[in-house]
């Protein structure tokens, strides 16, 4: 889902010309060195980001005016994708020390900003840490302990209240809970745990950078992720904990660098800070074949560091299972602000009802696996997707840029959040499918309405994306998309 020949070029070893930096050395375009960006440009452009994200954090309160502030970050994304695109074309480069300090700036903005108001994982983050320290040994396991298990004893608790989902057990890996355990023995309440996954947000602004220098690219290409308007709320404002994995993923593509073979202390070090990442979020496990390409040896202290973080959960063997429950039940039903799974599981629905009708009977035409069958179609599309994919990139960390804009086309979840996983590697593999839809994500919010109270003849507390919405929110990342592969297309066909 990327533009070809739209990546930003390696930067010579040399730094180039006597005299030169490294960013003026950086991608020669045909012939033409991209000039510095004028600062009064600069300037403009961060004015802008503050002025529009700063509305939407003083101004509104976006739980209960999603639509205003889906527009005010949208607006926000404007000087994001005209600096982004003065990269990319190679017209322009950027001095990374300017974009540290408008980075740092918007962050001092969020923290100051109100609390967390999209979502209600924070209360989740606290309860998990917390009932790691409860009084009873057998009450400790976040993954076997439900919410709702507490009822009697936390019903007067404000932050279990908040839980939402209290039947459904801790569905986050090992590495997350204990980051959470951590937290919770601070004791810094809500904004504690906000503040503690914003800390790895501002982590990878001082990562990335130094990642792209190790890939000979020019640091100013780090404010991808730094000024993105999405990140920003996502990972700083609402402290959600997506923040912790990606670091960790980030952290392991810094320790390969350029490296196409690994030396043993890469694979020590990059195995464990991969296990690190699947350890807080499941996701990275997709990068698997991509590992065994460059190393299988990697997966030696991968899967060492996730046994050994599991360990202090690990139950009876006969409760083993319980430890993925609530990943199970996560995945059974969850949908929200999907697009291709819900016509995928609309055609389960008339191929049911065609088979039935043809006299075919048992699990594959009842109605209550429909969603099941639904999401077993998925899991084979995006396998073959991942095939091809693997055929496609050898690099993992620009694969991950194609990889991760199939599984948002095709998950029946896409939370706003989710996208942030893509953000960093945009940097060595730009998109603008997926820039249009961190854009339009927010969007998404405006089923806020509904859940707070209705809206007509939509009941209260009714959780639902509207197909208006979703058709602003996707039909430019589906257009982009399909444009670049015409284009692609069309170059591989002059071409021969």
């Amino acid at each position: 889902m990327d533009q070809e020949g739209d990546r930003p070029q390696d930067q010579p070893s040399d730094g180039g010309e006597a005299g030169e930096s490294q960013e003026q050395a950086w991608s020669k375009p045909r012939g033409d060195r991209p000039g510095r960006l004028p600062l009064y440009q600069f300037v403009l452009a961060s004015l802008w980001l503050v002025v529009f994200v700063g509305a939407s954090l003083f101004l509104i309160d976006r739980q209960t005016r999603p639509l205003i502030y889906a527009f005010l970050m949208a607006g926000a994304s404007l000087p994001w994708f005209w600096l982004a695109f003065l990269l990319f074309k190679r017209e322009r480069w950027v001095p990374w020390p300017w974009v540290l300090v408008t980075a740092l700036l918007l962050r001092a903005l969020a923290l100051f900003g109100t609390p967390a108001l999209l979502s209600d994982d924070l209360y989740r983050y606290v309860w998990e840490g917390r009932v790691q320290l409860h009084a009873d040994a057998n009450k400790r396991n976040p993954f076997l302990n439900p919410p709702a298990d507490f009822a009697e004893e936390a019903a007067r608790d404000p932050i279990w209240i908040q839980v939402n989902h209290k039947e459904v057990p801790a569905a986050y890996p090992p590495v997350c809970q204990l980051y959470l355990r951590t937290l919770a023995v601070l004791d810094f309440g809500i904004p504690g745990f906000r503040n503690g996954f914003a800390l790895f947000d501002l982590l990878l602004v001082f990562l990335i950078p130094h990642w792209l220098s190790r890939l000979r690219k020019a640091p100013g290409i780090a404010l991808i992720y730094s000024l993105c308007p999405l990140v920003l709320v996502e990972l700083t404002v609402e402290g959600h904990n997506d923040a912790l994995g990606l670091f960790f993923l980030v952290a392991m593509f810094w320790v390969f660098g350029r490296s196409q073979k690994l030396t043993t202390s890469q694979i020590l070090l990059g195995g464990v800070l991969y296990g690190l990442a699947i350890g807080s979020k499941f996701l990275p496990l997709i990068l698997v074949p991509w590992m065994l390409r460059k190393d299988w040896r990697l997966l030696v202290p991968a899967a060492i560091t996730v046994i050994l973080t599991y360990l202090p959960y690990l139950p009876s063997p006969e409760q083993w299972p319980g430890l993925l429950q609530g990943l199970g039940k996560y995945g059974e039903k969850w949908a929200h602000n999907e697009t291709i799974f819900a016509l995928i599981k609309g055609t389960a629905v008339y191929a049911q009802q065609a088979l039935s009708d043809g006299g075919v009977t048992g699990w594959l035409v009842d109605g209550n696996n429909t969603d099941a069958l639904a999401r077993l179609l998925l899991m084979a599309i995006y396998g073959l997707g991942l095939v091809f994919l693997f055929w496609l990139e050898r690099d993992a960390a620009s694969a991950l840029v194609p990889i991760l804009g199939l599984l948002y086309a095709l998950s029946p979840v896409v939370h706003p959040w989710y996208l942030v996983w893509v953000v960093p590697f945009l940097c060595v593999n730009p998109s603008p499918a997926l820039f249009a839809l961190l854009a339009g994500a927010q969007f998404s919010y405006i089923a806020l309405i509904r859940w707070q109270g209705g809206k007509g003849w939509v009941p209260a507390y009714f959780w639902q994306a509207e197909w208006f919405w979703k058709t602003i929110e996707y039909v430019p990342f589906y257009a982009l998309t399909l444009w670049g592969w015409l284009k692609k297309s069309v170059r591989r066909s002059m071409n021969h």
